[in-house]
């Protein structure tokens, strides 16, 4: 029977470890956090699975937050809490990358500890309580969960994302830019860029003006940025704002918004998890066998291949399964193509 991934799940993404380092990096609610393309979520692209079949998807990094400021007891507790969630929402994922419960939280609670000024840590053990009490697995974000806090930081103070600045928006030039400023994000109507991240929380930049992000029941279109996209913990189904779907859920593989919540491909019409083979396992991200801790050779073998070595040549494109460095802890230069540790963020003043 036919197997097909759906858009969504074969974004290029490696959120797995990624959001496991934001726990201790500080990190609630910018544009770079787990939960969609702007700081105020939306599902579309939320979901990771990555053709190049590393191992991302992770539930657990999509509900971390900073945490800096926080005790390591309670950092741990939190990190706990994300690997019981990841367990029971993505069993297979969880089985693939961790040992044992000690070796996922330890994963989950370690990281840079870079600090930025002022961001307001989330309680980690207060959000630890939220994500245990919270089972349903398409609820995912700290946004959701309540963790985020609002940054401290005035208007036209220096900035290197939105989490900092008391009034929700650290404007940059370019999207490519690592630092900006501080102001106030623009609310529904108001006119806004596309390219950059100048909402209110809860709004998306339709076309060239601030719009809600829609609510369950609402009409969507994940195709037409005019039309309303649906907000975190949502999904567009049928034309309107719904649940994801869980396991075992009807879905539809041609949408462009995922029907599954984060972490599940639809095939054969149902929500379900991907399975995560080794290296040397054969592998097809159409049909939802990824790769774990290794790249998918699906141009070639079509086989799961390990990473290369820190210092090796590397393709930065991505186009080449055997040329891919281990984004967990390096990344591939882009002028050099060679993989190197990734260089320490400036904190813009």
């Amino acid at each position: 029977m036919k197997k097909t991934a759906s858009i969504s799940a074969l974004i290029v993404a490696f959120s797995a470890i990624a959001g496991l380092a934001v726990m201790s990096t500080a990190c609630g609610d910018d544009d770079t956090t787990n939960g969609g393309t702007t700081s105020s979520g939306g599902t579309s692209g939320a979901t990771s699975g990555g053709t190049s079949g590393a191992t991302s998807g992770g539930t657990s990094g999509a509900t971390s937050g900073g945490t800096s400021g926080s005790t390591s007891g309670d950092a741990q507790a939190l990190a706990k809490a994300n690997c019981a969630r990841t367990k029971a929402c993505q069993p297979n994922f969880y089985a693939a990358n961790y040992a044992d419960d000690a070796a996922c939280a330890s994963a989950g609670s370690s990281g840079t500890t870079t600090t930025y000024p002022g961001l307001e840590s989330i309680a980690a053990a207060d959000c630890a309580a939220k994500v245990t009490a919270n089972t349903d697995c398409s609820q995912n974000s700290t946004v959701i969960l309540g963790c985020t806090k609002a940054g401290t930081l005035a208007d036209a103070t220096a900035c290197n994302f939105a989490g900092q600045c008391a009034n929700g928006l650290c404007s940059k030039a370019a999207a490519t830019d690592n630092c900006g400023k501080c102001g106030a994000a623009k609310k529904d109507g108001e006119t806004c860029d596309p390219a950059k991240n100048e909402c209110v929380t809860g709004d998306y930049c339709a076309t060239d003006k601030c719009k809600a992000f829609g609510k369950a029941g609402d009409a969507c279109d994940a195709t037409d940025a005019t039309k309303a996209l649906c907000g975190l913990g949502l999904a567009c189904k049928d034309k309107k704002c719904t649940a994801p779907g869980k396991i075992g859920d009807a879905c539809t593989a041609a949408t462009v918004a995922q029907d599954c919540y984060t972490g599940l491909i639809c095939t054969d019409a149902k929500c379900a998890e991907p399975t995560y083979g080794k290296v040397g396992d054969a592998c097809d991200l159409a049909a939802g066998k990824y790769c774990a801790k290794s790249a998918c050779d699906a141009a070639g073998t079509k086989k799961c291949v390990a990473y290369v070595a820190e210092g090796a040549d590397c393709d930065p494109t991505f186009a080449d399964a055997t040329k891919q460095c281990d984004l967990s802890k390096d990344t591939c230069d882009s002028s050099t193509k060679k993989c190197v540790a990734p260089k320490a963020v400036e904190v813009c003043k």
